[in-house]
C-alpha cells in the first residue's frame, strides 16, 4: 500500500521545502494544500481518512504547516475536531466485530507512523539547518547521526502516547452512543 501524505499548509503557497522533506521520509505520494484554515480542513481530512480501509490508514499521514503559528495551531485545532468522526467511525468497526485491542493497535501505529513523518521532518529541518548556519559561518559541518535517532525515536514515542492517550476516551466510548 502507498503512504500518503497530505499536506496543509496554512500559507497560500504550500512550502516546496516540507514538499521535498516529505519524500526523503518515506512518503509515496504527497498532496500539498495551500490557503488551508480551520474553516476548511474537515473535508481536506474527512477525505484522507474515511477513503481508505482501517488496515491502511497506518499508511495514511496529515502534516500541518506554514508560516503562521496561530492559523496553524487554528488547524490543528480543527483536525481534532474530528474526534466525533473517529467515534463514529470506532463504533461501526465495533460493531463489525473489531475488538478494543485491535483498533487501540491500529490507532497507536497510526500516531507513531505520524511521529516517525513529523521525526523525519524535524531531524531534516534540524540538519539542513545546520549545515546551512555551519556555511554561513564558516565552520566545518560534521553530520551527526544522533539528530536522527533521538529525534525520530523521541517524535514517535511521544506522538504515540499522545494517540494512545487520545484513543483511550474514543475506544471505550459505547458503540450505541456513538451510532445514535
Amino acid at each position: 500500500m502507498k503512504k500518503l501524505l497530505y499536506q496543509f499548509d496554512t500559507d497560500q503557497q504550500p512550502s516546496v521545502f516540507d514538499n521535498v522533506v516529505g519524500f526523503d521520509g518515506g512518503a509515496d505520494h504527497i498532496s500539498a494544500y495551500g490557503g488551508v484554515n480551520a474553516a476548511n480542513v474537515g473535508p481536506l481530512v474527512e477525505g484522507a481518512i474515511f477513503t481508505r480501509s482501517p488496515k491502511d490508514k497506518k499508511n495514511t499521514a496529515v502534516f500541518i504547516g506554514g508560516a503562521n503559528m496561530r492559523e496553524g495551531e487554528a488547524v490543528l485545532a480543527a483536525v481534532q475536531a474530528s474526534r466525533d468522526e473517529r467515534r463514529h467511525e470506532t463504533a461501526v468497526l465495533r460493531v463489525l466485530g473489531a475488538g478494543r485491542g485491535m483498533i487501540l493497535r491500529a490507532v497507536i501505529t497510526e500516531f507513531s507512523a505520524l511521529g516517525a513523518l513529523a521525526g523525519m521532518l524535524a531531524a531534516s529541518g534540524a540538519a539542513v539547518g545546520g549545515f546551512w548556519l555551519a556555511r554561513e559561518l564558516g565552520l566545518k559541518y560534521r553530520f551527526d547521526a544522533m539528530i536522527w535517532i533521538v529525534g525520530v525515536a523521541s517524535t514517535v514515542a511521544l506522538v504515540g502516547l499522545a494517540g494512545w492517550l487520545a484513543a483511550r476516551s474514543v475506544i471505550n466510548h459505547p458503540p450505541r452512543a456513538a451510532l445514535n
